[in-house]
């Protein structure tokens, strides 16, 4: 669902997720109709004026939040660690230097490639 000034609308890309029933992309290409929530007030607010060049618009919100706790690290690696090639142009060559630097400290790996 996207939207704008002419307002909401989404699209229908026939062919895209095609898949026998059962697997995870059959129905992603099916038309649903549902309900769009109202576009909320505060996206027609005026922006600031600009009074030189040398103003500078913050994007951020004025809303403070709080930090992000990152996990405790055990200081290892569980194995297998899986090096997934999607098919880019050079990723086996990246993925051949990780590879090398993983075994050299002794962890295992298992190559994967997307179709």
């Amino acid at each position: 669902v996207a939207g704008g000034m002419a307002g909401k609308f989404s699209a229908f890309m026939p062919g895209f997720g095609v898949g026998a029933p059962g697997m995870p992309t059959a129905n992603m290409s099916t038309p649903v109709t549902a309900r769009v929530e109202t576009r909320p007030a505060a996206l027609d607010a005026k922006a600031p004026d600009i009074k030189d060049g040398d103003d500078i618009l913050d994007p951020v919100p004025d809303v403070s939040h709080k930090p992000t706790l990152l996990a405790k690290r055990t200081g290892g690696m569980a194995e297998p660690v899986a090096l997934l090639d999607i098919s880019k142009a050079r990723g086996s060559e990246l993925l051949d230097v990780y590879e090398a630097k993983l075994k050299a400290s002794g962890i295992q790996t298992r190559r994967y490639a997307k179709p």
